[in-house]
């Protein structure tokens, strides 16, 4: 997940729109000194604030605290293909808890939930036990579950089908054996 640098885009945000820290801070009714401080990073806002703050720049909460949980194809295959590699090279329980922390940070780009999906599918093989692969199938069925009720993109939601019933008929049947 990217660094929550609210810092930052108060500074910019109040420049650019040529707002005083006395200005921001009499209309969110707290202290110049308060405003001081988020801007130096030493402190943040009450959450409660965050809706008001960015209402008042006109910018999303997400903007504001600087978090964008969609990736862009760039950073998706980039991330794919050093998973991807870490599968190779790292120990297969690290890998998949990196996985499940990125699975986290970014749950509503569904187009990387998918990749993960994928990544757990063609390393399944590496789990330690028959548990362990019942549970990382378990896992890729939540996701494609959660892409096909949360997701409109046609291809996305034809994706999961597809890993899903892969999953369902030769995954599971290949474990139990």
């Amino acid at each position: 997940m990217r660094d929550m640098n609210i810092a930052n885009v108060l500074i910019s945000q109040r420049h650019s729109k040529g707002v005083t820290q006395e200005a921001l801070a009499l209309h969110l009714g707290v202290s110049k000194a308060s405003v001081s401080k988020w801007e130096k990073g030493t402190c943040y806002p009450k959450i409660e604030l965050l809706p008001e703050i960015a209402s008042y720049f006109d910018i999303s909460i997400n903007q504001l605290m600087n978090y964008f949980p969609h990736l862009s194809e760039s950073d998706i295959h980039n991330i794919y293909a050093r998973l991807l590699e870490d599968f190779t090279t790292k120990p297969f329980e690290n890998v998949i808890a990196e996985c499940m922390s990125l699975v986290k940070s970014h749950y509503q780009c569904f187009s990387f939930v998918l990749k993960i999906t994928l990544l757990y599918i063609n390393h399944l093989q590496n789990a330690v036990d028959n548990d362990r692969k019942i549970q990382i199938i378990q896992m890729a069925l939540n996701l494609c579950d959660h892409v096909l009720k949360n997701c409109s993109q046609s291809d996305l939601l034809q994706k999961a089908m597809q890993y899903k019933c892969f999953l369902i008929t030769n995954g599971a049947e290949k474990v139990v054996e």
